[in-house]
């Protein structure tokens, strides 16, 4: 028995503009990574990947789907389009709607499990956990200084004025925006006065107490650091206390192209990457913030929240 070997690794962007030469292929396997950028099958992107032939189809996604059926249904599309049936009847079947056609709620799920269980292999959370090395949760707090507390107080008190205003009537959109930025600056004022102001003071305890873990973790010769940040800024002031310790770094957030990306990550020496997730939930005292961070044993990866 001869077998012939080849293959062609893509991006779905490269895929747009190269469709009639993946098409030629006639591969006899696809794989389609983060498949969850296709959640919606009306897009370019679920339409040109359904163009491409292949005798067996895998299907991969890292992103939970369970928070809207629609996007199971998209990526399902993509193996078999009999799975599921025509979207009209999906929709009868799984979703709960009310008078007016609104989608309320779901049902039948367990049928839905049924159905889509030969052609899905899943692996929740609580299969894995045992695999996976041991968690260290740590919460550090650390006092504002005095400047930090008054700006913070001076914030609070701008938004409480307009919240007090919105208790007679109804904000203008001027007055929302106005309200929701004096909050932001007023959790902002807890991490760095510079957030707030670039020409204030630049200590702050939090940064102080980010430089010392950086300090204590390069030292036993980690191989990598995640620091996560809700605020570009934030990212920049830690950059400048890693540049003060010597320790490589590359950062990522949303302003940076995605072809710029990769080589990023790549730095010759970098052993910290830092990247602005969506905003996570957090409390912020009035006279301390916090350092969340989430340690585990080595060789896994300390992470970081700032």
């Amino acid at each position: 028995m001869c077998w012939r070997s080849h293959s062609s690794r893509t991006s779905g962007r490269l895929t747009w503009g190269e469709l009639s030469r993946l098409r030629a292929l006639d591969a006899d396997i696809l794989i389609l990574d983060e498949a969850q950028r296709a959640k919606n099958f009306r897009t370019k992107t679920a339409a040109t990947l359904r163009a491409l032939p292949s005798r067996f189809l895998f299907v991969l996604t890292g992103t939970p789907v369970e928070n809207r059926l629609d996007d199971l249904y998209s990526l399902l599309q993509l193996i078999d389009t009999e799975v599921l049936g025509p979207l009209w009847r999906f929709n009868f079947e799984f979703h709960s709607q009310n008078r007016k056609g609104k989608i309320v709620g779901y049902k039948n799920l367990g049928a839905l499990r049924e159905c889509i269980a030969p052609v899905v292999l899943r692996r929740r959370k609580e299969e894995v956990l045992s695999q996976l090395p041991s968690l260290t949760e740590q919460t550090r707090y650390t006092p504002l200084t005095r400047q930090q507390a008054e700006l913070e107080a001076d914030y609070r008190a701008v938004a409480a004025r307009y919240m007090a205003l919105a208790e007679k009537r109804a904000l203008l959109p001027a007055e929302m925006k106005k309200m929701q930025m004096a909050l932001l600056k007023a959790r902002q004022a807890c991490n760095a006065l510079e957030l707030c102001d670039h020409s204030r003071d630049a200590a702050s305890p939090k940064l102080d107490e980010f430089e010392a873990l950086i300090a204590e973790v390069a030292a036993q010769r980690v191989s990598k650091v995640l620091v996560f940040s809700e605020w570009v800024g934030m990212l920049h002031l830690a950059a400048r206390r890693l540049e003060r310790l010597g320790v490589g770094f590359g950062m990522l957030h949303g302003s940076i192209p995605v072809a710029k990306r990769p080589a990023r990550s790549r730095r010759p020496g970098a052993r910290v990457k830092a990247r602005r997730p969506p905003p996570p939930a957090r409390r912020t005292g009035r006279r301390r913030s916090r350092v969340w961070c989430r340690v585990r044993r080595r060789p896994a990866t300390p992470l970081w929240w700032l």
